[in-house]
């Protein structure tokens, strides 16, 4: 890019002027002040000259061009944009904005694009004041492709940024997906955990044999039958026997009495005897025997 020519207008002095009524005194120095190359003190001088002389389009002018030296570019364009008319003062102006573009370009593009489409207007009123100044046209072109080029390079990164976007929500939505299918896998779990567990008890339920208890408290069915069977490993009689004992001599229902005993033992007895002893007992026991007819 081409940088613009300052002007510095130098206020001329007629002869014969008092240094002490010389309303120049102060613009005159800060022209010298520019010239030394010490800008800061010229951007003073002239602001302090502007104080006396607010409309003067010379003082304006080499404010501009002693703020831009100083690269205060703000203030630059400021003391430019007041003369609108001045194709130099325009051209000036458009450096200045584009300057401030440069500096905020990589941190506020925004900016930058903004600074930069103020120097076109610059530039256009410079070209339009001044048709033939080619530097004006350069930097017009220049700045033209500097606007298109970080236009490019922010859609890139905005695409880019889409991109990475995209991606991360594709990435969330299958963390979410694996997470959802983590989760299905350990409810299924968990319900055939459970259902196994109810099969098994209720196995557990089946194989155990159910008691039950009359309302006076008996023994369950299983132990009745257990007594049952222990009573049928007895000796038939033996159980009726310890049954008549415990009720005080009587007889069980079906069990001969200690009488009924003795006659059937004797009745089967007096089957087995001769004829003589069955008639020795019947007249008698303990007499003699019984005479021979």
């Amino acid at each position: 890019m081409r940088r613009s020519g300052e002007r510095i207008l130098l206020v001329v002095l007629t002869a014969g002027t008092l240094g002490w009524l010389d309303p120049s005194a102060t613009p005159r120095e800060a022209a010298h002040l520019y010239e030394a190359r010490k800008f800061d003190d010229a951007a003073t001088k002239y602001n302090q000259a502007l104080v006396d002389e607010p409309d003067s389009a010379l003082l304006h002018f080499n404010l501009g061009d002693a703020e831009y030296r100083r690269k205060q570019y703000e203030a630059s364009a400021r003391a430019f944009a007041s003369l609108p008319q001045d194709a130099a003062a325009q051209y000036n102006q458009g450096n200045a904005l584009y300057q401030m573009g440069l500096a905020a370009e990589q941190a506020k593009p925004r900016d930058a694009l903004q600074r930069w489409a103020e120097a076109l207007v610059a530039y256009r009123r410079a070209i339009a004041s001044d048709p033939a100044d080619e530097d004006a046209k350069f930097n017009y072109e220049w700045v033209t492709r500097k606007i298109d080029e970080l236009k490019k390079k922010l859609e890139e990164q905005q695409q880019n940024q889409n991109q990475q976007q995209d991606q991360q929500n594709q990435d969330e939505q299958k963390q979410d997906q694996q997470a959802d299918q983590q989760q299905h896998q350990q409810d299924q779990q968990q319900n055939e955990k459970q259902d196994q567990q109810k099969r098994d008890d209720q196995q557990k339920a089946d194989e155990q044999p159910e008691q039950k208890h009359d309302e006076q408290g008996q023994k369950p069915e299983e132990e009745q039958g257990e007594q049952q069977a222990q009573q049928d490993q007895h000796p038939p009689g033996e159980g009726e026997q310890q049954q008549a004992q415990g009720g005080q001599g009587q007889p069980a229902k079906g069990e001969l009495s200690r009488d009924e005993a003795t006659a059937l033992l004797d009745g089967e007895r007096n089957e087995e005897l001769r004829p003589d002893e069955v008639i020795r007992r019947q007249l008698g026991a303990g007499e003699g025997p019984v005479q021979d007819w």
